[in-house]
């Protein structure tokens, strides 16, 4: 019977209830009737079974019911027709949205078993009851448990967020659950517990709070803030320092230079009482002492040397001065070394090589409170050692200190952002996709500005300093000679061949080529740069001597390559010029650290003395040079900020405020030089800067995130779906 099909398995059962009848009739030709009595007979056992379910189909095998009518018609007549599977003979697949229904149905038939086993139970109770997510917090995540009818594209743009399908979740970083209610806000069958929802209100409101004090005029728990009477802090720095504490001590000042960074980080090491380190060039560690001394009256600790010796761990970590100051080459000096082992057979083996950073891992030994780091851009290059070092620091509190957080492009600010929020900022790759389109160019700057609120304070000195003098920025045209151009025009023609023999080769070959068209490249620099030193010493003789006495008269001269900075001070010496530049016996040197300082004192308090001339990497930080009232750029540097700089010495310092008229000498020649390329790259540049960091402050809006914090309270339990 259990071969026969439904419809001769239908025919059957109505000729059996036909002959019955007619046999229940002849057996009444008695005259009296005796009353029937009905024996009920047992109906047939049937088992059915839950094996698995795939998609939206739970399969269930069913043992013989040809003898149930009733269990037939269970499994032929639901909402939709049913077959039998593919897979088998006696097994059936119910739509997952029937078999809540069907069970019932099944369990109420007598002699029915249904059965399923345990894994098999929570995965289908699972699928049938999860909400869409499920968030929770844990001790490093967020975590998201996603049910099975989820769309997950909302969680591709929380940054950091990673799937463990194995596990159904997401885990998100604590830092981003904000981000990730913002992103489910308007989903159906979202459930938050309790601490989530706690948590999660809270952040909002600190980076709410965040939002308001970048917009204050003056400091709240600083205000009046004066190092003990030493000195004051402006209302801005104020606000910078507030800033800082709010953010639990990881952030980025980025204010302009000449705005005070050094003050505001100290007054809030200072105030909190941290034993602090800080991490910057080597020519500002003077700088960097001194101001230790003069606004704390105590003597910083200065780590110096190849390697740190015995005395040197003994002092440092056992003393624990409160201040210690370090620079960027010795904290990135790599050691390499290799291991070795024995193994059972007595064979021996060498590791692979590795690196370690010897101070690096002291101030990680010292367990600082707060490490300040300097020029935080100087760690932008992700293969250099000082990134590598500085990315290993070990610390509660990071405190990033920069005017130009970006260069070039916007990934040069993934090192300072993964030191400070490594689970948010986790890879670089990540980092460039989400938010460059060729490693370059930005895109998605809305979201990157509003990832960056909560990290980094920007204030330009137009907007802190009222009536801020101008500066004004003129671009002087200069001719080649033509032994000058002949030799441009040659070097040039050599740069196209070698281009040439460029096209097609294989990478490496490749890699090779373009650092011989760079070297070529800075050739065609040098001929422009010195083809210029006459104009250039003229044109400061004629700035010098056209302004007014009562002015700042002095002019200091920038310059990338020491052969130049010598050739214009030459044709200056007579006039009272000095610089950084001296000639030895074979080459160029350049004055160490003390001597520039000296040097720079002269030039500001000395009357006779009217020019400095300087190179780019040895002025461009740390020093003040306020009584030069012009600037002049004999050749062209490769950044916007590399100017911004340069022009920052003299230009905007609270100390000193006045005007500043500021030279760009470029070669002509009708668009094509390699100083008018570098002209339109600087431009190109100085839009992407605008773009990701100067945009960071006008995009924050204290009133959406609070509206966001109450609507998130008022509608957060009703998702419950």
């Amino acid at each position: 019977m259990a071969n026969l099909t439904r419809a001769e398995h239908r025919e059957l059962l109505r000729k059996m209830r036909e002959e019955a009848e007619r046999k229940f009739q002849e057996s009444s030709l008695i005259s009296t009737p005796i009353p029937a009595v009905e024996v009920k007979k047992e109906l047939p056992h049937v088992a059915i079974r839950a094996t698995h379910f795939t998609g939206a189909i739970i399969y269930i095998n069913v043992s013989d019911f040809s003898e149930r009518e009733d269990v037939g018609m269970l499994l032929n007549n639901g909402k939709y027709m049913f077959r039998r599977a593919y897979t088998g003979e006696n097994e059936y697949g119910i739509p997952i949205g029937e078999w809540i229904e069907f069970a019932t149905k099944a369990r109420e038939l007598e002699n029915v078993a249904t059965k399923m086993n345990k894994d098999l139970k929570e995965e289908l109770d699972w699928y049938l009851n999860a909400p869409n997510w499920l968030i929770q917090v844990s001790e490093k995540w967020i975590t998201v448990s996603y049910g099975p009818r989820t769309n997950h594209d909302p969680l591709y743009y929380v940054p950091g967020a990673t799937k463990d399908v194995e596990r159904k979740m997401w885990k998100v970083p604590l830092t981003e659950g904000w981000k990730l209610y913002d992103k489910l806000e308007k989903i159906e069958g979202v459930v938050y517990t309790e601490e989530a929802q706690s948590y999660i209100i809270k952040q909002i409101e600190d980076r709410s709070k965040l939002d308001e004090i970048a917009k204050m005029e003056r400091g709240e728990k600083y205000f009046d803030y004066d190092f003990g009477g030493i000195a004051k802090l402006r209302p801005f720095q104020e606000v910078g320092s507030e800033f800082v504490e709010c953010a639990n001590g990881r952030a980025i000042i980025a204010d302009e230079m000449g705005l005070g960074k050094t003050w505001q980080a100290l007054a809030y090491a200072v105030k909190n009482n941290f034993r602090t380190v800080v991490i910057c060039p080597a020519s500002l560690k003077p700088n960097w002492a001194r101001e230790i001394r003069h606004l704390t009256q105590q003597r910083p600790y200065v780590l110096q040397g190849g390697e740190p010796t015995t005395g040197t761990l003994v002092e440092f970590v056992t003393e624990a001065p409160q201040f210690a100051i370090i620079n960027y080459d010795i904290v990135g000096r790599a050691t390499r070394y290799k291991t070795s082992f024995v193994d059972d057979k007595g064979f021996k083996h060498e590791s692979e090589e590795k690196t370690r950073y010897q101070w690096l891992e002291l101030i990680n030994l010292s367990k600082p409170d707060l490490v300040i780091i300097d020029e935080g851009h100087y760690i932008k290059n992700i293969d250099s050692n000082r990134s590598k070092a500085v990315r290993l620091i070990k610390c509660p509190r990071v405190l990033f200190l920069t005017g130009t957080p970006v260069l070039n492009r916007p990934g040069e600010l993934w090192p300072m952002l993964t030191i400070l929020r490594p689970d948010q900022f986790p890879s670089n790759e990540r980092f460039l996709s989400q938010y460059t389109y060729d490693r370059k160019t930005a895109k998605n700057v809305d979201e990157l500005r509003t990832l960056m609120r909560p990290l980094m304070i920007r204030r330009l000195k137009k907007d802190v300093v009222k009536e801020l003098p101008p500066i004004n920025r003129i671009n002087e045209y200069h001719e080649l000679s033509e032994k000058a151009l002949r030799i441009y025009r040659k070097i040039e023609l050599g740069i196209y061949e070698m281009l040439g023999e460029l096209h097609g080769k294989y990478s490496e070959g490749r890699e090779v080529g373009i650092t011989s068209i760079l070297a070529q490249i800075q050739r065609l620099k040098m001929v422009c740069a010195i083809d210029k030193v006459d104009q250039t010493a003229e044109l400061a003789s004629e700035l010098y001597e056209s302004t007014d006495e009562s002015g700042n008269r002095k002019v200091l001269i920038f310059t990338q390559y020491k052969a130049v900075a010598y050739a214009i001070w030459q044709r200056l010496a007579d006039q009272g010029a000095l610089s950084f530049v001296s000639r030895g016996r074979s080459d160029f040197i350049t004055a160490n650290q003390d001597k520039r300082d000296d040097l720079v004192q002269q030039f500001q308090n000395d009357p006779s003395i009217k020019f400095l001339v300087v190179t780019e990497k040895t002025t461009k930080e740390g020093h003040n040079i306020t009584t030069a009232g012009h600037v002049i750029f004999n050749d062209l540097f490769w950044t916007p900020a590399g100017h911004d700089q340069a022009e920052g010495r003299a230009y905007g310092r609270l100390s000193n405020l006045h005007s500043i008229n500021s030279y760009y000498m470029i070669t002509e020649m009708n668009g094509d030089s390699i100083e008018e390329w570098i002209m339109d790259l600087l431009s190109e540049k100085q839009q992407v800067i605008n773009e990701v960091v100067e945009g960071v402050e006008a995009s924050r809006d204290v009133s959406i995130a609070n509206a966001l914090i109450q609507k998130m309270r008022d509608n957060m339990w009703t998702k419950r779906k």
